[in-house]
């Protein structure tokens, strides 16, 4: 046979595999590549949030929690998002730090995803699946690992996505096209509705997509009641629609397990429980990454709706979540995406869609009949396709898990966590097997709980110590004067030291030590014990 003719034999085969729907194109090989290396960066970030470790405890009683945060004993505490915590338990218990940093790749990955459907969905522009890399530019410092807020950011892509498809398109050229829950189905509405009874279950982040409902309401009725008046305005079918999914969504947030103390935890000050699921007060600094993320994406906004009428359904909520973010940074992580849709539905208009043609099925198509002009272009038709695939393989190839799949060895502790935590010191301490109670740097203790059950002075959830305690932990951290007399008044039996951030503490002890002596010693920790209550 010819080289001719097995040419045309593996043409004609290639033909026959694959279909023209896989003949993919430029920005879809942009796009696989864009996921597979966000994949590998979520994949290779440190299982080192305070968060994650803390929700690896979840699944011990109160009583356990008791014995190993006796100083949290009488606080008043609610349990919130405890089916998130307890998924994340779960997944530590079965497969350890290795899961956790796995399932963290995966579930930020899918809710990526969906963000890059709804940004095609909205604008309709090839390109727009590109914007995911923008959200996480936007908010990767707070992208930093597998927490019950994980699940809380795949509900909320979810509900978007949801939303999204009720998008009514508009013929004129200056005016973003609006919501149209009026003429959602039922099957879509009840979705929406079973979403929130999961997300509150998941996480308290829940109070965010009740607020974009909220936002939702109020832009309907500011647009209809200075054209209707304000009777046309309540009566208004979309209006109503919009109310009935807000205070449906709301009932759907009381089946948990904590009903309606849920709500009735959300007036608690200064220790509200949503708001510390949310990240607390911690005000942006505008001059900050955080900072500088918002005022361009706003900018953004602004230079696009140059000469058009933008629809409030697309700048109330990102405007209400500018300033959750300029209270508390972390925010940051449902404004991005939430922003980057508004700003693909703002620039999206018919008279752009003219000039930028809808993504429909019909493209492959058109595509087809133009390949089929050239052999040249018959020939490299799939060329985009193989080079997703090697993107694909890539991917795999240089993830954390290739190894194991291929028979490998997997990573070992310190480098899933990284050199942040005492792993030599927690050694050591677990080794002896006579603490009673340690005094930790509160990022350390929620891990050094996972690992050795030790019971520490306070951990990453201050809401759970009253302030006195709070504020003798800050005495001891600081090393101030009178370190040891309040060691000695909680009887404290170890104090773990981070050399490099308790400088004044490592002094302080090298000065007096008293009935302190070191136990163990290396370049990052020191590991005191209390002579006194080892006697």
């Amino acid at each position: 046979m010819s080289s001719g003719q097995l040419t045309a034999g593996a043409k004609y085969q290639l033909q026959a595999t694959l279909p023209e729907n896989f003949a993919l194109r430029s920005h879809h090989a942009a796009t696989v590549g864009a996921f597979v290396v966000l994949f590998l960066y979520f994949g290779y970030l440190p299982v080192t949030n305070p968060s994650t470790w803390d929700a690896a405890l979840s699944e011990q009683s109160g009583s356990q929690v008791t014995q190993l945060l006796p100083l949290s004993e009488g606080i008043r505490h609610i349990e919130i998002g405890a089916a998130g915590k307890r998924l994340i338990a779960m997944l530590h218990s079965w497969g350890g730090s290795e899961m956790l940093s796995l399932s963290f790749a995966v579930l930020q990955t899918m809710t990526l995803a969906i963000w890059a459907a709804i940004f095609l969905r909205l604008s309709d522009r090839r390109w727009a699946a590109m914007g995911v890399v923008v959200v996480v530019v936007a908010s990767f410092p707070f992208l930093n690992g597998l927490t019950a807020a994980t699940f809380g950011q795949l509900v909320f892509a979810a509900l978007a996505y949801c939303l999204s498809r009720t998008r009514a398109r508009t013929e004129a050229p200056t005016i973003a096209s609006d919501l149209k829950l009026s003429s959602a189905s039922y099957r879509l509405r009840a979705t929406m509705v079973v979403l929130f009874c999961v997300w509150a279950n998941l996480h308290g982040s829940f109070v965010v997509g009740l607020g974009w409902l909220g936002t939702l309401v109020a832009a309907r009725f500011l647009t209809t009641v200075g054209s209707n008046g304000l009777r046309e305005s309540l009566f208004d079918e979309e209006f109503k629609s919009r109310v009935w999914l807000l205070e449906l969504a709301t009932l759907a947030t009381l089946l948990t397990p904590s009903g309606v103390q849920l709500w009735a935890a959300m007036c608690w000050w200064p220790d509200n429980p949503v708001l510390q699921e949310l990240g607390g007060i911690a005000p942006t600094v505008m001059t900050s990454w955080i900072g500088v993320s918002v005022l361009l994406l706003w900018a953004s906004v602004a230079i696009g709706t140059r000469n058009r009428n933008v629809n409030l359904a697309w700048l109330l909520p990102p405007a209400l979540l500018t300033v959750a973010t300029g209270f508390s940074s972390p925010m940051i992580v449902w404004f991005a995406p939430l922003m980057m849709a508004s700003i693909f539905a703002v620039l999206r208009n018919s008279e752009n869609d003219a000039k930028h043609p809808s993504i429909t099925p019909d493209e492959n198509c058109d595509d087809k009949s133009a390949g089929q002009v050239g052999q040249k272009n018959e020939t490299l038709r799939f060329g985009f396709t193989l080079l997703a695939g090697l993107l694909l393989w890539f991917g795999f190839a240089f993830s954390p898990w290739a190894s194991v799949l291929l028979g490998g060895k997997s990573r070992s502790e310190t480098q899933l966590t990284g050199s942040q935590y005492p792993h030599e010191a927690v050694s050591n301490l677990t080794s002896h097997g006579d603490h009673q109670l340690l005094f930790c740097p509160a990022e350390w203790s929620d891990w050094i709980q996972a690992q050795s059950a030790t019971p520490v002075f306070v951990n990453s959830d201050t809401s759970r110590f009253p302030s006195s305690v709070q504020s003798d932990y800050s005495l001891i951290y600081r090393g101030e004067n009178n370190w040891k007399s309040v060691a000695e008044k909680y009887a404290l039996s170890h104090i773990l030291i981070d050399r490099q951030q308790q400088k004044q503490l490592v002094r302080r002890f090298r000065q007096t030590p008293g009935d302190w002596r070191i136990q163990y010693e290396d370049k990052d920790t020191i590991l005191l014990v209390s002579e006194a209550t080892q006697s």
